[in-house]
């Protein structure tokens, strides 16, 4: 199998990250008290891309190339998936046969990466059965966790996102949400599906905050990282959460972003 480029972790950790290890259920996090909104001022931008020129810089991203299935997947990450389209990047999923699979999808990962701060991603998400996008954070030191799922959607229920943090450390080879680790949320709105929205994340050093169009949705304290880490984008197809393709499923779908920004603090003096 061609490797794919990509920051590869230690076999543990592939075994469970990747935006693939909800096969089993989260623990909610428990109720605490939202502001109505964030208040968008006061930080600085730090890094952005939004996709205007002609092609993807290869010394922001990494496109995958390769297979890996944790829980599943059925797609072949194919670096034809991933081009620009109009002033957007384009994560493309197909019913294609590649490489000894039926399907293939797109995988992109930052080099950037930074500790703390916002990070906005305006996104229009594919759907469909067996589609399941996600804009996630991994660690830049290739340890697993942890991990901070900025959203990931399920084709079948495009009204839907889910939010989520994992910790470590891992004992005794148990995964974060056998021992309780992992905190999650789930927001159903409008369908994600068809127009773009802005999917954000705040991380302090003492919390994280995650908002939809500028509108808080899930704050946790618990199990906050403290190291870099930086961005992947992607869609699997089929997988134990979301289910293989059916004839219901409509092919192509497209995961288009329409910019990436990350910001720091504003400080005062």
């Amino acid at each position: 199998m061609t490797l794919p480029r990509y920051r590869l972790l230690p076999t543990l950790v592939l075994l469970f990250c990747a935006a693939s290890i909800v096969q089993c259920e989260k623990t909610e996090e428990p109720e605490l008290p939202l502001p109505e909104s964030s208040d968008p001022e006061g930080w600085v931008l730090s890094w952005e891309d939004e996709f205007d020129s002609d092609s993807i810089n290869a010394s922001d991203w990494i496109v995958a190339d390769g297979h890996w299935s944790h829980n599943g997947e059925e797609q072949y990450y194919a670096p034809d998936e991933v081009f620009l389209h109009e002033g957007k990047l384009r994560i493309r999923s197909r019913f294609r046969s590649y490489s000894g699979l039926d399907y293939t999808s797109g995988h992109i990962e930052s080099v950037y990466s930074q500790r703390y701060g916002r990070i906005d991603i305006s996104a229009r998400l594919p759907g469909t059965k067996g589609m399941w996008p996600a804009l996630w954070l991994l660690s830049v030191f290739r340890t697993w966790p942890p991990e901070i799922d900025i959203i990931e959607l399920l084709g079948n229920d495009p009204n839907t996102i889910h939010m989520s943090n994992h910790w470590g450390p891992l004992t005794d080879g148990k995964s974060p949400w056998e021992i309780g680790q992992t905190r999650t949320r789930h927001f159903s709105g409008p369908d994600f599906t068809d127009d773009f929205h802005v999917f954000s994340l705040e991380w302090f050093p003492d919390s994280l905050r995650w908002l939809v169009d500028d509108t808080l949705r899930f704050m946790s304290t618990e199990g906050i990282p403290h190291e870099p880490m930086y961005l992947i984008m992607n869609t699997a197809v089929g997988g134990g959460w979301p289910g293989s393709p059916d004839q219901s499923t409509i092919f192509p779908q497209f995961h288009d972003i329409d910019y990436v920004r990350f910001y720091t603090r504003e400080t005062t003096n």
